[in-house]
């Protein structure tokens, strides 16, 4: 069967554990990509979060975002999802407003987790980041409802709980990007290892992304390298609601100028969360999100992951 332009956008990646691709069935942390401005007020509100790599007996609260694609199908749409991770037992419980994934005994050593329906949440592969990430991974999944297949890319992580989240200052985060364009036509072009840099004004409630600075221009079928008709995604005007955020004005440019390449827009959205936190500028300490803007010719398609 043929499958939807999205689907391709996401295949395109690389990610081939994915059937509907054609395939089968974070530790460190660098603290240097975060700045918070001055001048913060009020009491602090210190929080203890266990990392993604800790061991230490308990459970932590487990959630985010994804694109989720209805594989041979033209839509696509991102959702939330939450859940947790039980280090004593290794589970991984992630659920959405269709389907709740439980691999009860974790993952593989490649970051691979699977439960018993055949449902896959795949972290093995890192070429979107170039840094370590304590709180929040980037994930490729699917899983079947019924006869219906799904296929998802999003993040996925230690989420900040809502009553550590600030209400005054502002914060910078900076990470990685990957945008890819897929047309009607069948062409894929992939903007990799990219930069993002996430502005929250949390006084505002607001945060603006910019995805930019890509180091490699692919061809989606062929892996050689093309010209992009973009360099740079802007989100302006994201709203942060709890721990998440959502909304904004979405704009591809090529060299400053505002693209269309997707022809008549039918849907658009863009969401992001928060993780874990840092004591010494009272604010989460990661984030990450994705963006997607289709159309009746193509879908456009981004993510970002930042500290």
């Amino acid at each position: 069967m043929a499958r939807s332009i999205p689907t391709i956008v996401i295949c395109a990646i690389g990610i081939s554990t994915l059937s509907a691709c054609g395939g089968g069935g974070g530790g460190g942390g660098g603290g240097s990509g975060f700045s918070a401005t001055d001048g913060r007020t009020g009491p602090p509100r210190e929080a203890t979060y266990e990392t993604l790599a800790s061991t230490a007996p308990g459970r932590s609260p487990f959630g985010g975002t994804a694109i989720r694609l209805q594989d041979n199908d033209d839509s696509a749409e991102i959702v939330r999802n939450s859940g947790r991770i039980d280090r004593d037992t290794g589970q991984v419980v992630l659920r959405d407003d269709l389907y709740t994934f439980n691999d009860p005994d974790g993952g593989d050593s490649d970051g691979a987790f699977r439960d018993r329906n055949g449902a896959v949440f795949d972290t093995s592969d890192d070429r979107i980041t170039s840094q370590d990430y304590e709180y929040v991974t980037i994930y490729a999944g699917e899983y079947r409802v019924g006869t219906q297949d799904y296929t998802l890319l999003g993040s996925a992580g230690i989420v900040t709980r809502t009553g550590t989240m600030p209400t005054v200052g502002r914060a910078q985060y900076k990470g990685d990007a990957l945008v890819t364009l897929g047309r009607s036509n069948g062409s894929v072009v992939g903007l990799l290892d990219g930069d993002s840099t996430i502005d929250a004004d949390f006084a505002a409630g607001s945060v603006d992304v910019t995805l930019d600075s890509f180091d490699q221009s692919l061809d989606g079928n062929t892996g050689q390298s093309v010209s992009a008709p973009l360099d740079r995604i802007t989100i302006s005007d994201m709203a942060i609601s709890g721990n998440g955020y959502s909304g904004g004005r979405i704009a591809a440019l090529n060299n400053g100028r505002a693209v269309n390449l997707v022809g008549g827009i039918t849907s658009e959205s863009a969401e992001g969360t928060f993780y874990g936190y840092d004591d010494s500028i009272l604010a989460p300490d990661e984030t990450a999100g994705q963006v997607i803007q289709a159309g009746r010719s193509g879908a456009l398609i981004g993510v970002w992951i930042a500290d």
